[in-house]
């Protein structure tokens, strides 16, 4: 299909403008391109859920802040203060992965095949939950764990880089 060709090669350009390094190349099958794709979805979206949420890190200015003064175990209040109002702007509230994007696809070209994947999509979303939800119920109740981890959980990932 014509936009797929163009959309593979606008993928191609901006990983060669960024210098990404990426198995993309003229060459690359459909299947190929839906991993690919499916890879930059899962890093701009989990993977930066899992590592961008650090702002309890960010409380105690002696475990981690933009800088410090060499011999000192923590960070000057102004580098401290400068760092927290940054935590605070860049971490409000976004929408969630889970949510109904439908609006979205109003009016494209396939439009109701777009909003059946799209729902079929918030349908694995939701069992994906469903099944967190279990384990953490099973992490509550064992001595051994005694926590949560929701991460992954659909309800909380942002749909972006927006941690």
């Amino acid at each position: 299909a014509p936009e797929a060709k163009k959309f593979h090669q606008e993928m191609l350009r901006e990983a060669s403008s960024a210098h990404y390094h990426t198995s993309i190349t003229e060459n690359s099958t459909c299947s190929e391109l839906c991993d690919i794709l499916l890879a930059y979805i899962w890093t701009v979206t989990g993977w930066h859920r899992h590592v961008g949420t650090v702002g309890d890190y960010y409380k105690d200015p002696e475990l981690a802040s933009f800088s410090w003064k060499e011999g000192e175990s923590f960070a000057r209040p102004l580098q401290h203060m400068q760092m927290s109002t940054i935590a605070v702007f860049t971490s409000a509230p976004q929408p969630k992965l889970i949510e109904d994007y439908s609006h979205v696809f109003k009016g494209v070209y396939k439009e109701e095949e777009m909003l059946q994947a799209l729902e079929s999509f918030r349908a694995d979303l939701h069992k994906v939950s469903d099944e967190i939800g279990k384990r953490n119920e099973m992490r509550l109740t064992s001595p051994e764990m005694g926590f949560k981890n929701v991460h992954a959980d659909p309800k909380i990932v942002e749909c972006s880089v927006a941690v």
